[in-house]
C-alpha cells in the first residue's frame, strides 16, 4: 500500500508547483523525518525568495514625458489610427487612440499643436489643439461683414488692397472678390515692393482662417515697412460664403483644371454661347440634378449664370456636400470681355467629370499591369491593417500596415520602385507622403480594393 503526500511549494519563478511523494507503508518509520525535511525546504524557499516589485512600490517605472510638435495637419486615417502632420519640410505619422483629445475639431490644412508621448520610435498623440494666430502689433482684425461693406463701397481717400497670402495655386482655385495674389513667400523676398506707394492705403490680408499664419505674418511685414492702416481677416473662406460672400476662380484655372463647370442660364442663352467644357443645367432644374453631379464631393465646382441665381445655386450645391464651389468672375459677359474662349451650339446637358491623377498617383491600368507582370524592380506594399490583410491580399504584394511603416523602414529597399495601396487610397496617400521622403521612387493607387483570399477586385 502506498501513501501519497502532496507538498505545495514555490519554484524559482514564483509559480506554485506540486511535489508528489510516495512512501510505502513499511517505511512509515521514516515518514516523520521526511515531512520535517520537506517542511524545512519549503520554508527556506519562501523566506529566501527575492522581493517582487508591485505597482504600489517605489520602484514604479519612470514617468512618461509629454512632448510637443507644431505643424500643419494633412489628414488622418481611422483604420490605421494615424495622423499626418507636416513640420517644415518633414512629414510625420503620429498614432492616436480613443483617449486622444481634439480629433473632432481638426481641419485639413490647419496649423496645430500636437502633444504626444514617445514610446520607442512610436509617437502617440495625447491632445491636439489648433495653433491660433496672434495679431501683430499695429494690425487689427476685420470681420467678413465689414469687409463686404468695404468691397461694395471702397474708401475714397486712399483706397484699399485685399491681399491673398496663400500659394498662387490656392488663389487660382478660389479667392475673395477684388483680391490680388501676393503669396507669403513673395512677401518675405520682396518685402513692401509689391504694396502700394501710399502708406495710408488700407491693406487687408487673409489666408485660411484663424490657424493660418500667412496673413498675420504678411501684415507684420507691412507694419514694419511703415503702413498705417492694416487689417487681417481670420475667418475661414467657408464662413465668408455662409455670410453671403462670393468666391471667384481665376480664368486660367477654369480653362486648364479638372473642374465641374455649370452654366445655370437657360438653354437658348447657352446655345448662343458658353464657356468650353460647361454643362448646361438651368437654375430652375438644379435641385433635381443632384445625381448628375459627381459622387466624389471633393470635385471642384464652378458656376456662372444670372446674378440672382448664383447665391441660391451655391447654397444648393454645398448642401449636397461639395466643399469647393466658386464663381466665374463677372459671369459670361465678363468672361468674353477678358478675351477668353467660347463655344456656340448646344451645350452638353450632363456633367462629364472624371478624376485626374494627382501627384505621386498611379493609374489603375498601370497598377494592374505591374501586378500581372511582377517585375523585379517594383514592390507593391499593402498598408492596410492586419485584420484586413488576413481576409485576403494581392498575391504579389508585401503587407506592412501604415502604423508600422516607420518601424519597418529598413525593410523597404532603396533601389526599387515602391507602389502603395490600401482599400480606398486614403491611407496609401498618407503612406506616400511619408515614404517619399525616404525613398526615391514611390507612388500610390487611389482606388477601391476588396479581397477574399487571393481574389481581389480593383475599381475606381
Amino acid at each position: 500500500m502506498e501513501i501519497n503526500i502532496h507538498v505545495f511549494g514555490l519554484n524559482n519563478k514564483m509559480f506554485l508547483e506540486v511535489i508528489s511523494l510516495k512512501v510505502k507503508r513499511q517505511h512509515s518509520s521514516y515518514l516523520h523525518l521526511l515531512l520535517l525535511f520537506v517542511t524545512f525546504v519549503f520554508t527556506t524557499v519562501i523566506v529566501c525568495q527575492p522581493a517582487q516589485a508591485t505597482g504600489n512600490e517605489a520602484s514604479a517605472p519612470a514617468e512618461t514625458k509629454t512632448l510637443t510638435l507644431k505643424g500643419q495637419f494633412l489628414g488622418s486615417s481611422y483604420k490605421a489610427k494615424l495622423i499626418s502632420i507636416q513640420i517644415g519640410e518633414r512629414i510625420d505619422l503620429i498614432s492616436y487612440d480613443s483617449k486622444t483629445s481634439g480629433l473632432d475639431e481638426l481641419v485639413k490644412g490647419a496649423n496645430i499643436v500636437l502633444h504626444y508621448q514617445a514610446e520607442g520610435v512610436k509617437k502617440r498623440a495625447v491632445a491636439i489643439l489648433p495653433e491660433l494666430v496672434e495679431i501683430p502689433a499695429g494690425v487689427t482684425e476685420i470681420q467678413p461683414t465689414d469687409l463686404q461693406k468695404i468691397i461694395s463701397n471702397p474708401p475714397k481717400d486712399h483706397g484699399y488692397l485685399l491681399i491673398d497670402c496663400r500659394p498662387a495655386e490656392f488663389y487660382a482655385e478660389s479667392h475673395l472678390p477684388t483680391a490680388v495674389s501676393i503669396p507669403w513667400n513673395e512677401s518675405k523676398k520682396r518685402k513692401a515692393a509689391l504694396l502700394p506707394e501710399d502708406e495710408e492705403t488700407l491693406l487687408i490680408f487673409y489666408c485660411l482662417g484663424s490657424t493660418c499664419l500667412l496673413g498675420p505674418n504678411s501684415a507684420a511685414l507691412a507694419a514694419e515697412a511703415g503702413y498705417k492702416n492694416i487689417k487681417v481677416l481670420l475667418s475661414e473662406l467657408s464662413v465668408w460664403q455662409e455670410n453671403g460672400g462670393q468666391l471667384f476662380s481665376s480664368d486660367s484655372y477654369i480653362v486648364n483644371s479638372n473642374i465641374v463647370l455649370v452654366d445655370l442660364r437657360g438653354s437658348d442663352e447657352a446655345e448662343a454661347g458658353h464657356i468650353p467644357g460647361a454643362a448646361n443645367i438651368p437654375f430652375t432644374d438644379l435641385e433635381e440634378a443632384e445625381y448628375d453631379f459627381p459622387a466624389k464631393k471633393s470635385a471642384p465646382v464652378v458656376v456662372y449664370g444670372n446674378d440672382n441665381d448664383i447665391t441660391a445655386s451655391i447654397s444648393v450645391i454645398k448642401g449636397w456636400g461639395f466643399h469647393q464651389v466658386s464663381i466665374v468672375e463677372g459671369g459670361y459677359g465678363s468672361w468674353i470681355k477678358r478675351g477668353n474662349p467660347i463655344e456656340t451650339g448646344t451645350a452638353p446637358s450632363s456633367i462629364r467629370w472624371q478624376r485626374r491623377l494627382g501627384a505621386g498617383e498611379i493609374s489603375i491600368e498601370k497598377f494592374k499591369e505591374v501586378l500581372a507582370n511582377n517585375p523585379d524592380g517594383v514592390i507593391i506594399i499593402d498598408v492596410r491593417t492586419n485584420e484586413e490583410a488576413a481576409k485576403g491580399k494581392l498575391i504579389n504584394s508585401v503587407h506592412i500596415p501604415l502604423n508600422k511603416l516607420e518601424l519597418r523602414l529598413a525593410d523597404i529597399p532603396e533601389d526599387k520602385e515602391i507602389i502603395l495601396h490600401c482599400t480606398t487610397g486614403a491611407r496609401a496617400r498618407m503612406a506616400y507622403s511619408f515614404l517619399s521622403q525616404h525613398r526615391a521612387k514611390v507612388s500610390f493607387l487611389h482606388a477601391r480594393i476588396t479581397c477574399k483570399k487571393e481574389k481581389c477586385r480593383i475599381r475606381p
